[in-house]
């Protein structure tokens, strides 16, 4: 699937709409950042934006695997969250893998459904239908571990695709096609 650059309207200061700020809370003495949605609504798409997700949304829902590539400013965690907030209306399960913390977060803030996250020093709560999850802590509560089960996910989004190279990364992405081939 090729997609034109974006426009040059949409430009960083604009591309991704309305700015959230974090709002902190304490837990198990790590500041952590709200996951609940009740404030927060969808982002309002661009044009491009719009055909990028539906885009996207059909050949996901082909079966097809899909690498979306947009220039910086471009909306992508915008065009992110929208993909996934209409993915949980389906009825589907998301995980988001990201390898930076600062990723995690500024997936989280975009986000208009409630969502758990799975990175160290927070409470991991599995219950949402979408989970972000930093690469590092997925592999070690879930993998190395054991002490925390894979999150059910229909739909796998990489956050810097080009990390799937990694061993670490090929090992849980072979779980998942693992547990799609057994069950």
């Amino acid at each position: 699937m090729n997609y034109q650059q974006a426009p040059a309207a949409a430009s960083a200061a604009h591309a991704d709409g309305d700015q959230h700020q974090a709002s902190p809370r304490r837990n198990n003495g790590c500041s952590e950042w709200t996951t609940s949605s009740h404030a927060r609504h969808s982002q309002i798409l661009r044009p491009y934006q719009e055909t990028a997700v539906d885009d996207i949304e059909a050949a996901l829902d082909e079966g097809e695997k899909v690498l979306y590539v947009l220039p910086t400013g471009g909306g992508k965690t915008v065009i992110l969250a929208n993909i996934i907030e209409r993915a949980v209306q389906a009825g589907k399960r998301v995980l988001i893998l990201t390898h930076r913390r600062e990723i995690l977060k500024q997936t989280s803030l975009k986000m208009a459904v409630d969502h758990g996250l799975i990175q160290a020093g927070l409470n991991i709560d599995l219950r949402y239908p979408a989970q972000i999850a930093s690469v590092q802590t997925l592999w070690a509560r879930c993998m190395r571990t054991d002490k925390v089960p894979l999150p059910a996910a229909d739909v796998i989004i990489i956050d810097e695709a080009h990390h799937i190279a990694a061993p670490t990364w090929r090992m849980i992405l072979d779980a998942y096609r693992t547990r799609d081939a057994s069950g």
